[in-house]
């Protein structure tokens, strides 16, 4: 698009057995405006437990393809990235009774909302390659909680099937099954 320039430079160190630390620049010129995002993080991994973190922080102007003719449409609405970013996350392995995992992240839009949430998951490798995945996630700003149970069932090295069950915040419950092949 001619109304979109981006360029940006990143990098990972790693720091002996303590982890990797990454961060990246990015600049960008959309519509005429400049714009700037700042990135880093830090993740760790052994045989039983993960950890990590990341941020993003922008510039009111960052922007990026998604927001091409997005800005002052004619039905009058702006639309933006979110202005910060942060997930923390945690895994641990449970042997043979699978693995938890506990995930939080805080979003604050462009227009001044804001996201936070919870996430409790855990999963267990079954038969085969075959896998449950359960989950409970809690929006902290609106007090809500939803869940999904997921089975996925590998037919071959190219094909899966997976049936989910899933409660939304609003206490919808939805019912789904896939099927794909590679």
């Amino acid at each position: 698009s001619d109304n979109v320039a981006m360029g940006g430079a990143g990098g990972l160190v790693k720091i002996g057995s303590w982890g990797v630390i990454n961060g990246a620049l990015a600049q960008s010129q959309m519509e005429g405006k400049p714009g700037t995002q700042y990135s880093w993080g830090y993740q760790y991994n052994n045989s039983w437990f993960n950890l990590g973190t990341q941020h993003t922080l922008r510039t009111v102007d960052f922007g990026n393809l998604a927001l091409v003719g997005s800005r002052g449409d004619n039905a009058n609405t702006s639309y933006s990235l979110s202005r910060r970013s942060a997930q923390y996350t945690a895994s641990v392995s449970l042997n043979e009774y699978g693995s938890v995992g506990l995930a939080y992240i805080d979003i604050a839009g462009g227009s001044g909302d804001r996201t936070r949430l919870w996430n409790l998951s855990w999963s267990k490798n079954l038969w085969g390659n075959s896998s449950l995945y359960i989950s409970a996630s809690r929006d902290q700003e609106q007090g809500d909680w939803s869940g999904a149970i997921s089975l996925v069932i590998p037919f071959g090295e190219q094909s899966s099937a997976s049936i989910s069950f899933e409660r939304d915040q609003q206490g919808n419950n939805n019912q789904r099954l896939y099927v794909s092949r590679a």
